[in-house]
């Protein structure tokens, strides 16, 4: 395993080079006629192809990291990415002719494709899909909107709830055990449940 301060590059040569086929899809698919936009599935196969082979061609054999740890290169990443890139390729073989029937053979369906394949193959390649500190983000987040309807028709209950999620986000702060973050955040949800 492989750690530094300088990133490889290379590890994330299969983003990058999707990355830079969905540009190239893009721009090609400004100057294609409705006609015929057989083209830009074409450019998009195409597109699917050069990034398996860039798959392939970055398996390291083991095991490295890279980006200060949080993108990793490992075998399990690049079956799970060959295995994505292979399953968004069947939907586009599929879904041409249904597109070409009802007039919905637009570039964006296969561009936002592409968009959606890059941003399973990022996580493919996350090392850590979610640490302590954005759990305690989302959970906080999620429910703001369900604290400012608790303000509103009950004012104590909310104080209630403010504080533990205080207490939550200290405990993330302090690296304390998920059970302790777990509780504190149940207790919050209860106080606003029950207002």
């Amino acid at each position: 395993m492989t750690t530094g301060n300088f990133p490889f590059y290379w590890l994330a040569a299969p983003e990058i080079v999707l990355l830079a086929m969905i540009c190239i899809v893009l721009i090609a698919d400004l100057f294609i006629d409705n006609d015929r936009r057989i083209i830009t599935f074409w450019l998009t196969i195409a597109s699917l192809v050069v990034t398996m082979l860039a798959v392939l061609s970055t398996n390291p054999g083991g095991t490295e990291l890279t980006f200060s740890g949080s993108y990793i290169s490992d075998p399990l990443s690049h079956v799970l990415k060959i295995a994505v890139i292979g399953f968004v390729g069947i939907v586009f073989l599929y879904s041409r002719d249904y597109l070409r029937a009802n007039d919905l053979h637009k570039g964006e369906f296969y561009l936002l494709g592409m968009f959606g394949l890059l941003g399973m193959m990022i996580l493919t390649g996350s090392s850590r899909a979610l640490d302590l500190e954005e759990y305690g983000h989302l959970q906080t987040l999620r429910d703001s909107a369900r604290l400012a309807e608790a303000d509103i028709f009950a004012p104590n209950t909310w104080k209630k709830a403010e504080k533990e999620y205080v207490k939550a986000k200290k405990s993330i702060s302090a690296g304390k055990r998920q059970k302790n973050i777990d509780k504190a955040v149940s207790r919050a949800r209860e106080y606003v449940d029950n207002a």
